[in-house]
């Protein structure tokens, strides 16, 4: 019996089994995290005044950047924490803007894969955090990005 994958009954099955197959022999968390945030950084960046501020949310708005607190850049303010998660191949380019608009930063996170790993380790009895820290396998969900 032949199958025919116009019908949309078939087409759907077929896509349900193969999502199906492909989360078996690949679990999500086999891939999820596989080196997707190797190199990747946090910046703890804490603007001291107003004209900070509009150079980091203009900054932040023209590099590709998680912003992890606050959540949008027009959230910004001064003396407040800004935590900004940033890719591997930006992290050079954000690090020399803020340089030469000497807006002090400090490296919070200094390899987020590392981190993610550490963490799959204690997940299962995970302990209480400090308030400055990050859940990292929350954070950086695919819903974050």
């Amino acid at each position: 019996m032949a199958v025919d994958f116009r019908c949309p009954v078939h087409a759907s099955i077929l896509l349900g089994c193969v999502t199906i197959l492909s989360n078996v022999l690949c679990p999500v968390s086999a891939y999820l995290y596989n080196n997707r945030y190797a190199g990747d950084q946090v910046f703890r960046i804490t603007p001291s005044n107003e004209e900070e501020v509009l150079v980091l949310r203009k900054l932040l708005g023209n590099v590709q950047v998680d912003l992890w607190q606050p959540n949008s850049a027009s959230l910004i303010r001064h003396n407040a924490t800004v935590d900004v998660h940033v890719r591997q191949n930006n992290t050079r380019g954000l690090r020399a803007r803020l340089k030469k608009e000497h807006i002090n930063f400090r490296v919070f996170i200094s390899n987020v894969q590392e981190e993610i790993e550490k963490q799959k380790g204690h997940h299962s009895s995970r302990k209480r955090r400090s308030e400055s820290q990050y859940d990292l396998l929350i954070s950086t969900t695919p819903w974050r990005r």
